[in-house]
């Protein structure tokens, strides 16, 4: 009995002793057969082995393993939003060193008055200035500015800012569209010596604005919508130097710039302190990628999620099932004649007729469209405007070989040798300048043939160092309360693409009086209608007096087909994404930021617009 009682102890403390080795070796180390095979003194030595040796003994799978361990919760992954065009327009952060509508600027300053989600009307939902009135006769305009905008470090935005900002616009060195309508507005030749106390300072969230002339629409041309809205840091620009706004290195915007690889990126960070658009996107790429193969293939690796591509690579992108976004607002097809009235050649109407009849639209809309395009006239990309009661446009200049082939050996000497730049662009490529430049020459002109990217051609356009000769350009339908005025006449103070004061043009001597009338579309007499404008109705009818007169007179230049922008989008990157309508922003702000409930921008209805000024 005594010996069973000892027998019975000694198994109990075996078992024990297994029990406590499969704790300690995690449960799977032995199996049964083990336990029953070693001898007491072999299952101590087990238990007593050291960690690694009971590790590399596991056969479970991983999974069992993670389950022993408690993690850490991980982040959420970063949201980031990449797109891809085929080139940068330019890379400098100052609104007047470029276009003030160039795509990424809006992302980095405030505007002094907001644009709905096109950027085709005034918004006072989305700007600086939450209300604004005029007097009765348009000449004086209030600005009421919100009090919790903020620079990027923290200095409140103020009508110091704004008053600092706009005379900039006409400063030389700038390189923004048409400064002078802004600077006839304040003063004219007298701006700089008036703008002290055309631009009032009421307090520092209130600035009064004492026109020169009566504008219904001042609120739009310091909008969004304009190219004179863009607010930058005037304690930045004093600190540091006008020069150092060239690196956007100060804003005021939901994103900032985080990182500008020249030619290739420029990679945005989010904001998250705006008052009120806060960031989707923890990072934006805005990346250039010329080769549109490698555009290709970086969307279907998903290396980016917005591409744009050419009309050639429709079949493709639909077959991959890519989302397909035909921008409305699209290209015009556009010939525009550079400083006509320095070349007796050009200057001649007929010259500038056989140059649009000898380009064979429906070919080219064939070649590279598969005849998708619409056949149209913009007066040479005066218009570039959608009138709330329909595109302003006409018809192309009709093909007609034959009939260039006679003109061109009429009136064009022997030798002469036409100067043709061509701008690879957005949509705009090497393909097509060659295609049209081919066609100019089948008709019997020499052609000089320049191919330039918009970065290298813009400075020099508009510095007047292009020189006589016709441009390939690629303009916008879009819904803006102004027309592009391109000032072909040598009466407007101004070269030939910006109204500018001053100098006046260089007219050649030899270019005869009567040649110099055809160029006259645009001269001060009709643009100055469209100024005073008491109301849209006579906007738009000295709009459409321009129109005609320019078409008639084939200056400064002449449209001849309108094709949409085409967009590949990955599926379900951008369930609700919607190209913006306005000029050379590709991307709607509403699908980067969310505005608070009382800040949701309208759609564009232009009679309710009508009604609420």
């Amino acid at each position: 009995m005594k010996c069973s009682v000892i027998r019975d102890l000694a198994l109990i403390t075996l078992l024990l002793i297994v029990l406590l080795s499969l704790v300690l070796g995690g449960c799977k180390v032995a199996t049964t057969t083990v336990v029953e095979t070693a001898p007491p003194t072999t299952v101590v030595q087990t238990t007593t082995a050291p960690p690694t040796t009971v590790v590399q003994t596991i056969t479970a799978p991983p999974t069992t393993v993670v389950q022993t361990v408690t993690a850490t919760p991980t982040a959420p992954p970063r949201k980031i939003l990449r797109f891809a065009v085929p080139a940068f327009d330019a890379e400098v952060f100052d609104p007047i060193l470029h276009s003030s509508v160039a795509a990424y600027q809006y992302l980095v300053y405030p505007n002094l008055v907001g644009g709905d989600l096109h950027f085709a009307t005034a918004d006072q939902r989305t700007g600086l200035a939450y209300k604004w009135e005029a007097s009765a006769d348009n000449t004086t305009w209030t600005f009421y500015l919100r009090k919790d905008a903020r620079w990027w470090d923290g200095t409140p935005i103020t009508a110091h800012d704004v008053k600092f900002s706009i005379p900039r616009h006409w400063q030389p060195g700038s390189r923004v569209g048409r400064p002078a309508v802004l600077k006839k507005l304040l003063g004219g030749d007298n701006a700089d010596e008036e703008v002290g106390w055309r631009i009032e300072i009421i307090d520092d969230y209130t600035i009064r604005f004492h026109l020169a002339a009566a504008n219904f629409r001042f609120a739009d041309l310091v909008s969004a919508a304009d190219e004179f809205s863009r607010i930058v840091p005037k304690h930045w620009a004093e600190k540091h130097g006008e020069g150092a706004l060239a690196t956007g290195a100060m804003g005021a915007g939901p994103y900032k710039i985080a990182e500008h690889v020249a030619g290739s990126l420029i990679r945005f960070k989010a904001w998250p302190e705006h008052p009120f658009q806060q960031p989707v996107y923890d990072e934006l790429y805005y990346m250039a990628v010329p080769e549109e193969s490698t555009r290709l293939a970086m969307l279907k690796k998903g290396e980016i999620d917005i591409g744009e591509f050419s009309f050639e690579r429709l079949p493709e992108l639909e077959k991959a099932g890519f989302e397909i976004i035909r921008k409305p607002t699209g290209v015009l097809w556009t010939i525009l004649f550079t400083e006509p009235y320095k070349d007796p050649i050009l200057a001649k109407k007929e010259v500038r007729k056989a140059i649009m009849m000898a380009i064979d639209k429906e070919a080219f809309n064939n070649a590279f469209f598969f005849g998708a395009g619409e056949y149209i006239n913009d007066g040479g990309n005066v218009a570039q405007v959608a009138d709330p009661r329909g595109m302003v446009t006409r018809d192309p200049i009709p093909y007609n070989l034959d009939e260039a082939k006679r003109i061109i050996a009429a009136e064009v000497p022997e030798g002469y040798k036409l100067q043709f730049i061509g701008v690879v662009r957005g949509p705009v490529k090497t393909e097509h300048i060659e295609a049209i430049a081919g066609m100019l020459e089948r008709a019997g002109f020499n052609v000089e043939l320049q191919i330039l990217d918009y970065k290298t051609f813009r400075p020099r356009w508009m510095d007047g160092k292009i020189g006589p000769g016709i441009y390939l350009k690629n303009g916008r339908k879009y819904l803006v309360y102004y027309p592009t005025i391109y000032a072909c006449s040598p009466e407007n103070k101004g070269r030939h693409h910006v109204i500018q004061s001053p100098p006046k043009v260089e007219v050649n001597p030899d270019i005869p009086q009567e040649d110099l009338e055809s160029l006259r579309c645009m001269d001060d007499l009709i643009l100055g209608r469209l100024v005073p404008a008491k109301n849209w109705d006579e906007y738009w009818q000295a709009y459409s007096d321009i129109m005609d007169r320019c078409i008639e007179q084939i200056a400064p230049g002449s449209g001849f087909l309108f094709t949409p922008r085409i967009f590949a989008v990955r599926p379900g990157v951008l369930p609700e994404w919607e190209v913006n309508l306005g000029y050379n922003v590709p991307i709607n702000l509403s699908e980067l930021v969310v505005y608070p409930p009382e800040y949701e921008a309208s759609a564009y209805h232009p009679a309710e617009y009508e009604g609420a000024r």
